[in-house]
Order: C-alpha cells, then sequence, then structure tokens
C-alpha cells in the first residue's frame, strides 16, 4: 500500500509570555507583559503520507492538519507600564491573567527522505493562531504630580475585568525536521520552524477607561525549535498509538512595523480612529513539555 493515513495527539503544559508594545515617535509609551505559567494543551493532528516506492518505506509526501487547545485557565499575570517622553514609567498596574482562548489550526506538506538511519524531512505551512487574555482584579499604582513611579506609590485595588487582549496570528512556515533512528524502537530528532513574514491582528481593551486599541502589525518573524524522543512499543507501524514521545518545543516570535487605531467604547463609543506616530509591536516567547502518541 503507497497511501498511509495517521493520528497523533500531544498532551501537555505550556508557558511563556506576550508582550505588547507601543512606541510614539520612537518612544516606548506603553508596554503590556502578558505572563504565562503553567497551561495545558492538547494537540490533535491528521497526516497523510503518500510512498513513491511500495512497500511502505524510501522518499515520501506527506500532509498535515493540525488544531492545537489550550485549556482556559488562571496561571500567570499582567503588567502594565506606562511612560513619559522622557522615559520614565508614570503609571504601574498588576493583575492576574487568564489565558481564555489559545488555539491553533495549521497545515502543511512536505517531503520525507530517509537516510540510512537518518530520516530528513521539510515542508512549507501555514498556522492561524487567536489568543484572548483577560486581567482579572489586581491594583495600579499612579504617581502624584506627574513624578516617576517608583513601586512606594498607594496601591488602588481594583476588581473584575481591567484589561483584555486579544491576539490573531498568520504565519506562513518553513518546516524541517531531522529523526535518527538508534534501533527499530528507539529514536531521537530535532525539528524547527522559521516564519519568515506574518501578520499579527490585536485588540487591547482597556476597561476602565472605555477605550480600545486596534493593532494592526505586519512583519511578525520568528523560530521555533524542538527535541523529542521516540519509543516504540509495536514493530507494526499501522497499528494506532504504538509510539510515544517526549517533546520540548521553543518558539520566539516578534513584529515590530504595524498601525495602531483607537476607539472609546460605553456612552461615547464610536468610529476607530488613527493614532499618527504611534507603532505597536509584539514581541512573543513560549515553551511546552508535552508527551506525544502516534
Amino acid at each position: 500500500m503507497k497511501n498511509s493515513f495517521s493520528i497523533s495527539v500531544e498532551t501537555g503544559i505550556s508557558g511563556g509570555k506576550t508582550d505588547e508594545i507601543v512606541n510614539e515617535n520612537g518612544n516606548l509609551l506603553s508596554l503590556l507583559e502578558w505572563k504565562e505559567a503553567l497551561n495545558p494543551f492538547i494537540h490533535t493532528t491528521f497526516g497523510w503520507e503518500y510512498f513513491f516506492k511500495a512497500p511502505e518505506k524510501g522518499p515520501s509526501f506527506f500532509a498535515e492538519l493540525g488544531l492545537k487547545a489550550v485549556l482556559p485557565v488562571i496561571s500567570g499575570f499582567i503588567t502594565d507600564y506606562d511612560y513619559s517622553s522622557d522615559g520614565s514609567i508614570n503609571g504601574y498596574s498588576l493583575h492576574n491573567s487568564k489565558s481564555e482562548k489559545n488555539i491553533e489550526g495549521s497545515l502543511s506538506a512536505g517531503i520525507n527522505l530517509p537516510l540510512g538511519n537518518f530520516e530528513l524531512s521539510g515542508a512549507l505551512g501555514f498556522f492561524y493562531r487567536t489568543k484572548f487574555f483577560r486581567g482579572l482584579n489586581g491594583y495600579t499604582q499612579y504617581p502624584a504630580n506627574g513624578e516617576a513611579w517608583t513601586g512606594n506609590e498607594d496601591k488602588n485595588y481594583v476588581s473584575g475585568t481591567i484589561l483584555s487582549y486579544h491576539q490573531d496570528y498568520y504565519l506562513p512556515a518553513l518546516i524541517l525536521e531531522g529523526v535518527y533512528n538508534f534501533t527499530d524502537n528507539i529514536s531521537t530528532g530535532i525539528s524547527g520552524i522559521y516564519y519568515p513574514y506574518g501578520f499579527m491582528n490585536g485588540v487591547d481593551s482597556h476597561h476602565l477607561r472605555n477605550i480600545e486599541f486596534y493593532d494592526y502589525v505586519r512583519a511578525v518573524m520568528g523560530v521555533k525549535a524542538g527535541l523529542f524522543f521516540n519509543l516504540s512499543f509495536s514493530g507494526n507501524k499501522n497499528r494506532m498509538f504504538s509510539n510515544i514521545a517526549l517533546v520540548f518545543n521553543y518558539e520566539f516570535l516578534y513584529g515590530g512595523q504595524g498601525t495602531n487605531y483607537q476607539k472609546y467604547t460605553g456612552d461615547y463609543s464610536g468610529e476607530a480612529v488613527l493614532i499618527p506616530g504611534v507603532t505597536p509591536q509584539t514581541k512573543s516567547c513560549s515553551w511546552s513539555l508535552s508527551l506525544k502518541y502516534f
């Protein structure tokens, strides 16, 4: 049989940090750091592989469809810094962070080349990612008379949803993977994903101020590196879930070009207005540790 179909299920924990950076005329205006600790996730991948020669060995073409979802939990915090034109901090707030939505869909296709005990594969892919954070409770600190923030100011405690941040990522990708087979049952490998040029659309909502900021960021670039160790419990590769892998991944993304719009909500709601001279940026780093069954 030249065609092979597969399914894999991956479960684990993830964490990291997402920064929303806003500059005005080249000066830092605002920095929001959404920090995540331990978030459980599940990742399912459906695969199809076509072998150019029968039996199922030698070069092959493959395609994969993936869906990843992070479970909504409160497992971090968000810090919000406001800056003066001289670079000093003139406002600060701290809140609990809840990752209410973090879903990723992916589609990829490529070639796999066995080379003795080695296997090399390369693919082109596309990733769509949607994330929604909510900042809850906590406190704010604003110095009097325009002075710089020191951290010793009185804390104004607040409750409920104070901030929220919604992101949509559109990421074309180049995917590479290398595997070394020690035996028929034991293998290890590395993987890499390069995001050459993507887009991020974001909505930053400040609920106490009844205002929303719309970020449209382009030139989002980054890399993802992975390390995995596979163990097979059966010589029959057609048997579902006869393999288990320990997987570690680390990802970094950065986008430094964009435009920003502002919109008031509540009683004074209106159309979103472009803010001249204001440039939004996005930066994120994340890690994951998981077990993969396939």
